[in-house]
């Protein structure tokens, strides 16, 4: 991955045509493969030429007789193909558990499939399909057992035409696994779906996973508990096909200008294995890798003068003050501390170590130093290091005690080559300026009383302040913490940035002035103050009493205020309430943003509910009087049909009815004096709308409603995006995004709970970028995390239930059914977590929403203080208030 005189790293589709370009045609007779157009042909094994061909009757959907002389091979085409044209290359077994294929097909995917192994052939097969047929350059592999073996082999003689590869339980050659270099080289992605019983696992996949993670390349690993060498793939195929499209649409790699002109690019990522539920296997897989974990780009380059290797991991959004971790040892995947820095925004440095001198040189970690510090990172990083590297980190701070944040160190040995003088002989300065140290130690380390202790105690007599951490029962190895937390803690809470000033003057009064357009401050002051209210302008609790806690707390963004799931026989009724009531809200404060709802789920309710004529004309389609069609919204193939209950279904955004019926709901709730929509589960809803051309268009017309007839000239819309937005053509649709929090049980404290990157789907450090609606620019679009209601398992009050449960709750039931005191103390921790972990992240605070909570048989949470209005208020609007009021203050 050495990139020479790199200014920026842009991969697109690899060479393929253009977006627009025309759908490629096979000619030749076409039969049926899993309802797509089927084209087959013959290659000739002596000249490698390619004939059409008739695929024998009988053969379904499979490819069974071979021809004397001749290699089988097939093109499956979608309806409409995606940009660029991608495709999927089977490597084997064609048919054999298709699903992934066919979803393929669905999101605009050709598939590939030649039956032979991987050789000459390949090659003219890939040439007759991009150069002759205008396929994409950089094919996605499927290879299952066999077929895995061949995708390996042609994709690592061929690594620069190569998008990803998943292989399901693969054989791979030890040829091709010498070669993972070049893969490595070219950043191809590569995921792994494994039996644990399968007796091939230990010798090719965790072969493979140890190999191409020492390269830096990035392989994701799902390893299916209890499973053996079949059934491969996985019934609900959303994760593999998401990974093969998203591997399709790399983007743009900017390189940092410390890293100079020549510097080796390589991914890294945790090793930890997260244990998750899927359902549809029945049974739990072991995930880890870069598709199911944060992974970070780490340089190493050799600054100019400097005989050692620099590597610097960069976070994915620098936190304020640019903070960093400046130590001498190499750092690992299990290092859980440096992990978790990196998602609180920490660039993690390893100073170099020439090999032509016992250890680190001072000046060289000097320049270093400069460097990074005239490159605009904090000027007083943290010192750390583990084992005897904590004394080479220790001997640069004592030289440097105003340039410190403070010291961290895990079973140290505080001996130096750096100086000649040693640390536990020179605390001084150290103390001097006030730099806090922590020590994370074994109980069983053998250095511990001879080095941590020791420096303990003259610490602490030279005025110091030093934390010491002891790991019961612990030796050496793992040097890392049972616990990052506490760490994390620490190190975060002594930097600058981290801080708030001293005697600061309080800051002006928000701005939440707009008209037309938005700009990210007033979006962001706005996602500051917001609160879901979920239904209070549909009969959902006391209106008197809400209004008076909004105004209390200093609420701004009022969400799901309008909040109709199905029941679209009440639409009008609701619809006539509301308009009454949303006088009452901004008559209390003029500034409020009251947010309506059009969720994935339309009923048969729907039939009730007449088309106006002014929708009709808007859309361009012909008035007519009738209700609308709740057929009509559907997949035509019958996907997500009765996906709620019978008669309750995701409609399908591409249908004309569907457009219809979503721009009927929102031009009636801006008409209210709605100013927000949340648009729900947009991704369930684009099945057959992967360019977005549909959303696109919708949305277009709902703004230009809102334009002409808003309050203010704009609506503010969003969406839950699980893939970290919705962009198309460099443009956003949402102007900020949403998801659930994704809350984490802790499973040795019975009922508590945490946040953590990665954990799930969780969307911290992954909204996507672009140019907003309002014309504004980002790298990453704000957005809001709720605490999300979706029932109860069947296990309620006990951990373990895997998916998204915590304790067996839904986010909102669990927080509903913990202490008051609980509850307070939890949403500080989770408002300064997203706040501290991901600058672009809000907490939505909880105001009132559906629970599930079968042990109290409590249905509603509400935030009001319990009152003759409200009598099961839970009282948490203080807590908000007291939160929201020291926000303003910093």
């Amino acid at each position: 991955m050495t990139r020479l005189a790199v200014v920026a790293l842009a991969v697109t589709l690899g060479g393929a045509p253009p977006a627009g370009a025309q759908q490629p045609q096979f000619g030749g007779d076409k039969t049926s493969w899993h309802g797509f157009d089927r084209y087959d042909f013959l290659m000739d094994e002596a000249d490698l030429t390619v004939q059409p061909h008739k695929a024998p009757a009988g053969e379904g959907n499979a490819v069974k007789a071979p021809v004397k002389g001749k290699l089988r091979c097939v093109v499956v085409a979608p309806k409409a193909a995606a940009p660029g044209n991608p495709w999927s290359w089977q490597g084997y077994y064609f048919d054999h558990e298709p699903q992934a294929e066919v979803e393929l097909l669905r999101r605009g995917f050709h598939i590939g499939f030649i039956w032979c192994d991987a050789g000459k052939p390949w090659d003219a097969w890939y040439r007759f399909l991009t150069d002759t047929h205008g396929l994409s350059k950089r094919p996605a592999f499927v290879g299952m057992s066999r077929g895995g073996r061949n995708a390996y082999t042609w994709a690592t003689a061929n690594p620069d035409k190569v998008s990803c590869l998943y292989v399901d339980n693969p054989a791979i050659s030890r040829e091709a696994v010498a070669l993972f270099g070049g893969l490595a080289k070219a950043d191809v992605p590569v995921l792994h779906v494994c039996g644990s019983l399968d007796p091939i696992l230990g010798n090719h996949t965790l072969v493979a996973e140890a190999v191409y993670q020492q390269l830096g390349g990035r392989i994701s690993v799902m390893v299916k508990d209890g499973a053996a060498h079949h059934p491969h793939s996985l019934r609900d195929p959303k994760i593999i096909a998401d990974f093969i499209e998203t591997s399709q649409k790399q983007v743009a790699v900017t390189p940092p200008a410390f890293a100079g002109k020549a510097f080796t690019r390589t991914s890294f990522y945790g090793s930890e294995s997260d244990y998750r539920e899927f359902p549809t296997e029945k049974t739990f897989a072991a995930c880890r890798g870069p598709w199911f974990a944060p992974s970070y780009d780490r340089y190493e380059f050799r600054p100019e003068g400097i005989r050692g290797a620099v590597s610097v991991t960069v976070p994915k959004t620098p936190a304020p003050g640019r903070p960093w971790v400046f130590r001498g040892d190499f750092v690992t995947r299990d290092d859980t501390v440096a992990l978790a820095l990196l998602g609180r925004g920490f660039h993690v440095v390893t100073g170099p170590v020439p090999t032509d001198t016992d250890g680190p040189v001072l000046a060289q970690w000097n320049a270093v130093y400069k460097l990074l510090t005239d490159a605009g990172l904090s000027k007083t990083p943290v010192l750390a290091g583990a084992g005897g590297a904590a004394g080479e980190a220790y001997a640069w701070a004592i030289e440097n005690p105003d340039k410190v944040s403070c010291v961290y160190a895990e079973n140290p040995i505080l001996r130096s080559h750096m100086t000649k003088a040693q640390p536990l002989d020179r605390l001084a300065p150290l103390a001097k300026a006030g730099v806090p140290v922590l020590h994370v130690c074994g109980s069983r380390d053998p250095w511990l009383d001879s080095q941590t202790r020791v420096l303990e105690k003259r610490y602490k007599e030279q005025g110091g302040t030093v934390t010491v951490i002891v790991d019961d029962g612990k030796g050496h190895f793992p040097t890392a913490p049972r616990d990052a937390k506490p760490v994390v803690d620490f190190i975060v809470g002594r930097q600058p940035a981290g801080q708030p000033p001293p005697a600061a003057a309080p800051r002006a009064a928000r701005d939440y002035r707009f008209d037309k357009t938005i700009s990210r401050e007033v979006l962001e002051n706005y996602l500051a103050r917001s609160i879901s209210v979920e239904g209070i302008l549909n009969g959902r609790g006391d209106l008197d009493d809400n209004v008076r806690m909004l105004k209390d707390t200093g609420a701004k963004f009022i969400g799901r205020a309008v909040c109709l799931w199905g029941g679209e026989a009440n639409l009008v009724k609701n619809l006539e309430r509301a308009k009454e009531q949303i006088a009452k809200l901004h008559k209390a404060d003029p500034d409020m943003v009251v947010q309506a709802c059009v969720f994935e789920i339309v009923t048969t309710q729907v039939e009730q509910v007449p088309v106006p004529e002014w929708a009709f004309k808007a859309l361009g389609m012909p008035a007519e009087r009738r209700n609308f069609k709740y057929a009509d919204m559907l997949y035509p193939d019958g996907r997500r049909k009765d996906h709620w209950r019978s008669g309750q279904s995701v409609p399908d955004v591409s249908r004309p009815e569907t457009k219809l019926w979503f721009y009927f709901l929102a031009a009636s709730y801006i008409d209210l004096g709605v100013e927000a929509i949340h648009f729900g589960q947009t991704e369930l809803m684009n099945g057959n709308d992967r360019d977005l051309r549909h959303y696109a268009e919708i949305l277009t017309l709902i703004r230009a409603h809102a334009a002409a007839h808003a309050r203010r000239h704009l609506l503010i819309c969003d969406s839950h995006v699980p893939s970290g937005g919705l962009v198309r053509d460099g443009k956003l649709l949402m102007d900020f995004h949403s998801f659930p929090l994704r809350i984490k049980e802790i499973a040795d404290r019975p009922e508590e709970a945490e946040l953590k990157i990665g954990h799930t789907d969780a969307i911290y450090g992954r909204s996507k970028g672009g140019e907003t609606p309002s014309g504004w620019k980002c790298d990453h679009l704000p957005y809001l995390v709720e605490i999300d209601n979706y029932g109860a398992s069947r296990q309620p009050g006990k951990a373990g239930n895997g998916g998204f449960w915590v304790w067996g709750y839904d986010e909102i039931s669990w927080f509903a059914h913990q202490p008051k005191e609980y509850r307070a103390k939890w949403l500080r921790y989770a408002w300064d977590w997203v706040r501290t972990t991901d600058p672009n992240g809000f907490l939505q605070m909880p105001g009132s929403r559906t629970v599930r909570s079968p042990l109290d048989g409590r249905r509603w949470y509400f935030a009001n203080r319990p009152s003759a209005a409200v009598p099961d208020g839970l009282g948490d609007e203080d807590a908000i208030r007291v939160i929201w009021a020291e926000d303003g203050r910093r």
